[in-house]
């Protein structure tokens, strides 16, 4: 079966969303010689996906803090997906589409229950015009 990115961000999109089929599609994807080809590292992550990490890693204790990532960028898809170590053995898995500003991020431990976030962040100038239009958000 052709994977592809498209098809995978109708799926994370989808209302009724199965999270695990999401990061399963996700890390059938990451198998093919084509989308490794695609990707460049990111070399300083921008600010926004260590909050994001940070903010995750919270979920599961004070204590569970960021030991290292690695952040990949598909430029010409808005794509961006890495993996991130956490302190508690833990392991984030993460995919968000710049675009549309969704994703998924994926919480693995040895042996343990999977967990999953849906990522839903405005960023750049879509979070200026939120900002703007929000009443709530007026300084």
């Amino acid at each position: 079966m052709c994977r592809t990115l498209e098809e995978l961000k109708k799926l994370t999109m989808a209302k009724e969303a199965d999270f695990a089929e999401c990061q399963h599609y996700f890390l059938d994807l990451t198998e093919t010689n084509a989308f490794l080809r695609a990707g460049e590292v990111l070399e300083e992550e921008d600010s926004f996906y260590q909050m994001l990490f940070s903010s995750i890693a919270e979920y599961f204790g004070k204590d569970a803090r960021i030991v290292s990532s690695r952040v990949i960028t598909i430029p010409s898809e808005d794509f961006v997906h890495g993996v991130v170590d956490l302190s508690n053995e833990k392991i984030l898995v993460f995919y968000y589409f710049e675009d549309v500003q969704v994703g998924l991020a994926s919480v693995i431990g040895a042996g343990e229950k999977v967990y999953h976030f849906k990522i839903t962040l405005l960023r750049g100038q879509a979070a200026r015009k939120a900002a703007q239009s929000c009443s709530h958000c007026a300084a």
